[in-house]
C-alpha cells in the first residue's frame, strides 16, 4: 500500500466530510436561527442539496461503488439543469421546485454541473479519467482566473454567491472539489484497506468542528459589525476555516500512516521470527546432514555433468582408501576398474536423460591396490545440474556370491566323475582363494 493513495484518500474524504457538515450546519443555521450570517446567505439556495450529492458521489467513487457514483452524479446534473433552465425561464430569483429553497445562480450551477460530469466519468476508463482531471483543472483555472485577471467576465465568477464575503467561501471549496476530482482517478482499484475506523471518525470530528468554528464566528462578526473591524468580518472565519481543515488533514494522515506504520512493523517483526525459526530449521537440518555423512559407512557424494567428484563424505577413506579432498574434481572413471567403465557411462546417461533413481555395481580399485565392489545409487538433478548418488561396499557379498558359485563348480564335477585330480585341484584352489580373503588386510 502506497502512502501517496492513502494521502489522497484522506483528502477527498475529508473534503466530502466537510460539504456535508457545511450543508448540515447551514441548513440548521437556517431553519432554527434568526440572526442573518454568511450561511443564510449561501445555504439558503440549491446548493446544500448540490454539495450533499457531491459529498455522495465522491465517496462513492473513493469506495469504488460506481453505480451509487453515477446515480449521485446523475441526480446533480439533473439538478443543475433544472437551475440553469429556471433561472433562464424567470430570472436569478425564485423557489426551487426541488429543494424548496432559493436557486443558485447560473454561474455556480454551471461549475457544478462540470463537477457532476467529471464524477460521472471519473471510472470510465482511460478517456474517462483525462476527461475528470481536465474538467478539474479547468475548474480550479477558472477560479484562479477570477482574482488574477478580468479576461473571462461574462461568467460573473466573482458573484457565484449573494455577497462578496461569501464567494470566498464557494471558491475555496470549488478549489478542494477540484483536488479531488483530480486525484479521484488516480486511487488504485483495491481501495478498502486505504482508511480505517479511527481515521474516518477523526475526519469526521474535524471538518464538523472546522465548520461549526466556522458557523460561529460568521454569526458573531456579523451580529457586532464594526467598519473598523473589515478584516475580522471578512477574512477572519475563513481564514480559521481554511486552518481548520488543514490541521484536520494533518492529523487524519499522521494517524493513519502512523498505524500502517506500526502494522508494518508487526507484519516485519512476524516475518522476522518466521524467517528465523526457518534459518533455525535449516540449520538443523544441515547439521543433520553432516552428521549422516560423517557417520555413514556408505559413501555420499555428489558429481557433476562431466562425472567429476563435487562432494564426498568421510567414509571414502574408510571405503576406498582417499581422503574425500584427494577425490574431488576427479573423474568416476578414474577409480572404476575398465570392465565397468562402458556399463557405468551407459548407466549416468540414462540418469541425466530421464532423471530417474538407478542402481547398478561398479567396482573400483582401491589405494592399497585392491578392488573393492560397490552397489551404486542415484538420482540426476537437472536444476542443479548434479548426480546425487550413494555408494555401498557389497564386496562381502560378491566374494560370498563367488564361493557359492566355485562350490557348485565342484559339485558338478563331482556329479559328472571328473578326474579325482582335477576335483581335488579345484578344491585346493578354492580354499587357497578363501585364506587369501580373510587374511587380507583392510585400510580404515
Amino acid at each position: 500500500m502506497k502512502n501517496r493513495y492513502v494521502v489522497a484518500q484522506i483528502y477527498i474524504h475529508l473534503v466530502a466530510f466537510a460539504l456535508v457538515a457545511f450543508s448540515v450546519i447551514g441548513l440548521i443555521g437556517f431553519l432554527f436561527i434568526e440572526h442573518s450570517s454568511r450561511l443564510n446567505v449561501v445555504q439558503i439556495s440549491d446548493v446544500s442539496l448540490a454539495a450533499l450529492l457531491i459529498c455522495a458521489g465522491l465517496l462513492s467513487a473513493a469506495h469504488s461503488q460506481y453505480q451509487l457514483a453515477t446515480f449521485f452524479s446523475s441526480l446533480l446534473i439533473g439538478l443543475c439543469l433544472y437551475t440553469l433552465g429556471h433561472n433562464a425561464i424567470s430570472g436569478l430569483d425564485g423557489i426551487s421546485r426541488v429543494s424548496g429553497l432559493l436557486r443558485m445562480r447560473s454561474p455556480l450551477a454551471v461549475l457544478v454541473l462540470c463537477m457532476g460530469l467529471a464524477m460521472a466519468f471519473s471510472h470510465r476508463g482511460a478517456a474517462g479519467r483525462w476527461f475528470c482531471q481536465t474538467s478539474a483543472m479547468v475548474l480550479i483555472g477558472l477560479v484562479v482566473l477570477t482574482y488574477s485577471s478580468s479576461v473571462l467576465p461574462g461568467l460573473d465568477l466573482k458573484h457565484i454567491g449573494f455577497r462578496l464575503e461569501s464567494n470566498y467561501i464557494a471558491h475555496l471549496f470549488i478549489i478542494l472539489i477540484g483536488v479531488a476530482l483530480i486525484l479521484l482517478p488516480r486511487l488504485p482499484e483495491q481501495r478498502t484497506q486505504l482508511l480505517d475506523r479511527l481515521t474516518v471518525t477523526a475526519g469526521v470530528i474535524g471538518a464538523l468542528t472546522t465548520v461549526l468554528t466556522w458557523y460561529l464566528l460568521s454569526q458573531q462578526h456579523i451580529a457586532n459589525q464594526d467598519p473598523a473591524d473589515s478584516f475580522a468580518v471578512e477574512y477572519l472565519p475563513n481564514l480559521i476555516l481554511g486552518l481548520g481543515l488543514i490541521f484536520s488533514f494533518l492529523i487524519m494522515t499522521s494517524q493513519r500512516l502512523a498505524r500502517l506504520a506500526i502494522k508494518h512493523s508487526q507484519h516485519l517483526h512476524a516475518a522476522n521470527q518466521a524467517l528465523q525459526a526457518s534459518l533455525r530449521e535449516h540449520a538443523s537440518l544441515q547439521a543433520l546432514n553432516l552428521r549422516i555423512m560423517e557417520f555413514s559407512e556408505d559413501i555420499l557424494c555428489s558429481l557433476d555433468e562431466h562425472s567429476r567428484f563435487t562432494q564426498l563424505s568421510p567414509s571414502t577413506a574408510s571405503v576406498l582408501g582417499y581422503r574425500p579432498d584427494e577425490m574431488i574434481g576427479q573423474s568416476l572413471f578414474d577409480y572404476l576398474l575398465p570392465e565397468d567403465r562402458v556399463l557405468t557411462q551407459i548407466t549416468l546417461q540414462a540418469m541425466i536423460d530421464g532423471g530417474e533413481r538407478h542402481n547398478f555395481r561398479g567396482s573400483c580399485r582401491r589405494q592399497d591396490g585392491t578392488v573393492v565392489h560397490l552397489h551404486w545409487s542415484g538420482r540426476w538433478s537437472a536444476s542443479e545440474r548434479t548426480l546425487y548418488a550413494m555408494a555401498h561396499d557389497v564386496t562381502p557379498l560378491v566374494d560370498s556370491e563367488s564361493f557359492a558359485r566355485e562350490q557348485r563348480d565342484i559339485l558338478t564335477m563331482i556329479s559328472t566323475d571328473q578326474p579325482l585330480a582335477q576335483i581335488l585341484n579345484s578344491v585346493c584352489l578354492l580354499a587357497e582363494s578363501q585364506a587369501a580373503q580373510s587374511e587380507s588386510p583392510r585400510i580404515s
